[in-house]
């Protein structure tokens, strides 16, 4: 059958000091995130986590990755066979 067009994410234009957070935020979409666990690891407060990471992005760090698992999830019904 025909494809379907599948919106892909507009790049994230953010600073080489955060990127590796969203990096690692991708590799890891199946593992439980909070805040707090994300600032942790960013060395980070709760607080200045997400200020900057809506600065960075433009979104909440919940917001940000619901919308990258939506995306992952788009993409392998579209492109793999596996059964739901």
């Amino acid at each position: 059958g025909q494809r379907q067009y599948i919106d892909q994410p507009i790049p994230v234009k953010c600073s080489e000091r955060f990127a590796p957070h969203l990096d690692w935020i991708l590799a890891n979409l199946d593992k439980p995130h909070t805040v707090t666990t994300l600032s942790r690891r960013a060395n980070m407060s709760g607080r200045t986590f997400a200020r900057r990471f809506v600065e960075e992005t433009g979104r909440t760090p919940m917001q940000w990755v619901t919308d990258q698992r939506v995306l992952f999830a788009r993409r392998m019904l579209e492109e793999s066979n596996l059964d739901i």
